[in-house]
């Protein structure tokens, strides 16, 4: 049995929820069942308000009590939260045949591949990505507060560093188009283009967000 895993990681804000919903639904109309499986993280960060989380939300007790006892096949802290993968889901995924889907960031891929590096289990990664100007958009658009795209802003800086090491890009400028193009990355129905994210660009993208920020919050205070 060919055993599959499909990590879609991308920027805060690059609309890979988005994108991963619209993958299920073609999955769902698709004249034969490629047997996709969302995986459900854990975490400990209070739920959105515009409904759009794929998370189960614990407490912190009970993450730091999972993570102590080795229930996670992988987890990482982010924001002052605690995130992490449930494995034993995982594991009776792959044996059922299912196709895994699982949306986290680098740290965990690196966690995931230690985990199966002796196992005939194949992991493909898939990086959602927008340009820097257009992911502030994004995160100003759905509502969060100037301090918090500023720090999402500096963690999608420093995660750019590791976006030439998946095995693919997408960018989502059109939904549509990356949904199908995520489709056929996930169901090799064709083959996909090599990664060509050029970090050094969106970097200096986000670095002139961030200036922006400062100068705006230098005013405010004048």
């Amino acid at each position: 049995m060919n055993k599959r895993i499909v990590v879609i990681s991308g920027f805060s804000g690059a609309g890979k929820g988005t994108l991963v919903r619209q993958l299920l639904e073609l999955n769902r109309k698709a004249p034969v069942d490629s047997k996709l499986w969302l995986s459900v993280s854990d975490t400990t960060r209070p739920p959105r308000s515009d409904g759009g989380d794929n998370y189960n939300f614990i407490s912190a007790e009970e993450y730091n009590d999972r993570t102590a006892n080795g229930f996670y096949l992988e987890h990482n802290e982010y924001g002052n939260y605690g995130y992490g993968t449930p494995i034993k889901p995982v594991l009776a995924a792959l044996e059922n045949g299912n196709i895994v889907l699982l949306e986290i960031d680098y740290n965990g891929i690196v966690q995931v591949r230690y985990y199966f590096r002796n196992r005939d289990v194949s992991v493909t990664t898939v990086f959602i990505s927008t340009e820097g100007n257009e992911l502030f958009n994004r995160l100003y658009k759905r509502g969060d507060l100037p301090g918090e795209i500023k720090k999402r802003l500096t963690a999608a800086r420093s995660e750019a560093t590791h976006v030439g090491e998946y095995d693919c890009l997408i960018n989502n400028g059109d939904l549509k188009d990356a949904a199908h193009y995520l489709w056929s990355v996930v169901t090799r129905e064709a083959d996909f283009v090599r990664n060509s994210f050029d970090s050094l660009l969106f970097i200096e993208q986000v670095d002139s967000v961030l200036r922006s920020f400062e100068y705006i919050g230098s005013a405010e205070e004048a």
